[in-house]
């Protein structure tokens, strides 16, 4: 600790080209588009649905054991997770997710025995599920009485809400981590 920064060791980032079917499998996946559904979160959570489900099984199908065969189905997971056209499968991703931490190397293995966790530690309830409980949208909502007309949030144990929850942020604390690239 210096000043109130933390300084960690250096370390050593090493980059390196795809080969053999990995190289095949990320050509294909950055011609076709489908990397962007290789992540947790994507900004086209518009395109869950069955066409891009089946172009993703049929990436994984074609690829199956490329490191990127292994990241479409942490994808896939998570879109299951979060619903296709309205339909969550928790049992598809949870086949996903463990196809992905039996097989796939450090880190990604890592990852996706930590989401097993968290969908295990959740009592395997449904991720909307969870939202529909826990957003705050979903709380009651009555009328103050008095002057005040603007609607006010009710929180099960008269606990007064947040500014932070009523506008629907979350709280987090942020550290700084210096980081020394070679």
């Amino acid at each position: 600790m210096d000043n109130g920064r933390f300084l960690s060791d250096e370390t050593k980032i090493t980059v390196r080209m795809p080969e053999g079917i990995d190289a095949r499998a990320y050509e294909f996946s950055q011609t076709s588009g489908l990397h962007h559904f290789f992540g947790e979160y994507t900004i086209h959570k518009y395109k869950y649905d069955q066409k891009t489900v089946q172009d993703l099984e049929k990436f994984i199908a074609d690829f199956d054991g490329s490191e990127y065969s292994y990241l479409a189905r942490m994808g896939l997971a998570f879109m299951w997770l979060r619903g296709v056209e309205g339909t969550q499968d928790q049992a598809r991703a949870i086949e996903l997710l463990t196809q992905v931490a039996d097989k796939a190397g450090d880190p990604l293995s890592s990852a996706a025995e930590y989401h097993l966790g968290k969908i295990r530690f959740a009592g395997g309830t449904s991720m909307l599920e969870r939202q529909k409980k826990n957003h705050p949208s979903e709380l009651p909502v009555s009328k103050s009485p008095g002057r005040n007309t603007n609607p006010v949030l009710q929180i099960p144990g008269g606990r007064e809400p947040s500014s932070a929850l009523t506008r629907g942020f979350g709280l987090a604390t942020l550290s700084r981590t210096e980081i020394k690239i070679l």
